[in-house]
């Protein structure tokens, strides 16, 4: 071999080492941002589920205070013997 043939076959596996890199950095690029997407989904849906939680919890208490005080005018109302 001449010392341009070595000189070339030597720039092509250079190339190829740099695309396999190149490659294998946007191939975790990728996965970064979508394990990025599912960390923040994995938030947020956690977030609507508290909410929903706290939401329901003030709705039991007030059917609650309903309740009593039905309860309470039922007991005023009930004719006395």
């Amino acid at each position: 071999m001449n010392e341009q043939t070595k000189e070339t076959a030597q720039a092509h596996v250079v190339d190829d080492t740099t695309k396999t890199e190149a490659a294998e950095t946007i191939v975790d690029a990728v996965f970064d941002i979508g394990e990025a997407w599912a960390a923040y989904g994995l938030k947020v849906g956690r977030m609507a589920l508290l909410t929903s939680a706290r939401t329901l919890s003030h709705a039991a208490r007030a059917l609650e205070v309903v309740q009593k005080n039905l309860e309470k005018q039922a007991e005023n109302s009930t004719p006395s013997a």
